[in-house]
């Protein structure tokens, strides 16, 4: 591996070579920035001496390294495989991810993180996607609680049932306000929308039952005269 000195290297530059700074033991593999380590290759010269180093040691590093800078797939992929193979080469242990969800938490906390519904909150699907995620969640396994009677996921379960965690029953005489007229009715005068909330009980539509038939009957209505 040919050393260059400075004033060739700036000379060459002037010339419009672009040269890399190498490290010849890398930092993956424990390599230091000391001078003794660093030396500066052309682009080419830099790809091929990480193909050497793969042939030589069988690194994924290398390989990754000389795939990016022989231009045989992209920057973004690279640092992708490159973070797959430290992951998988790295395992983490359990006092690692002990430490990551404290920091996640402390960092939420801070309000340096936003919570992971938020980042999907308002996000448009297909509607071939949204058929998709109906199938897989019509396909959950579902358990009955012991202690509210509602049906839900096994996750669900864990989470927010059991004893001090979910209601006994569903008061169905609990005040709710009507979005499309704003008058204050009773839960019964509202149509279940079909799902579960996390506890078990039955969500209802933001519109009552009245509301509800005055829609139906004017969509009625306007596709009679329409035809």
């Amino acid at each position: 591996m040919k050393r260059r000195t400075l004033e060739e290297v700036k000379r060459l530059k002037e010339q419009g070579v672009k040269f890399h700074l190498h490290h010849i033991n890398p930092r993956h593999n424990g390599g230091t920035d000391e001078p003794e380590n660093l030396v500066y290759l052309t682009v080419e010269e830099h790809a091929q001496a990480h193909k050497e180093l793969y042939e030589e040691f069988g690194r994924t590093e290398d390989l990754i390294a000389y795939q990016a800078l022989s231009g045989k797939t992209t920057a973004s992929e690279a640092r992708r495989l490159a973070k797959a193979a430290y992951f998988y080469e790295n395992k983490l242990t359990d006092k690692h991810r002990q430490k990551l969800r404290e920091n996640n938490i402390k960092a939420r906390q801070e309000g340096k993180l936003s919570n992971i519904g938020d980042i999907m909150r308002g996000k448009e699907f297909s509607e071939d996607h949204k058929q998709k995620l109906a199938e897989i969640a019509r396909k959950r396994e579902k358990v009955e609680c012991s202690f509210c009677g509602g049906y839900v996921i096994k996750q669900m379960l864990a989470r927010h049932h059991g004893e001090g965690k979910c209601n006994v029953a569903q008061n169905l005489d609990e005040p709710k306000t009507c979005k499309v007229c704003g008058e204050e009715k009773k839960l019964k005068d509202f149509t279940a929308s079909g799902g579960t909330k996390a506890n078990g009980h039955k969500k209802f539509k933001n519109s009552c039952k009245v509301c509800d038939n005055k829609k139906r009957n004017q969509r009625r209505q306007k596709n009679t005269c329409e035809a």
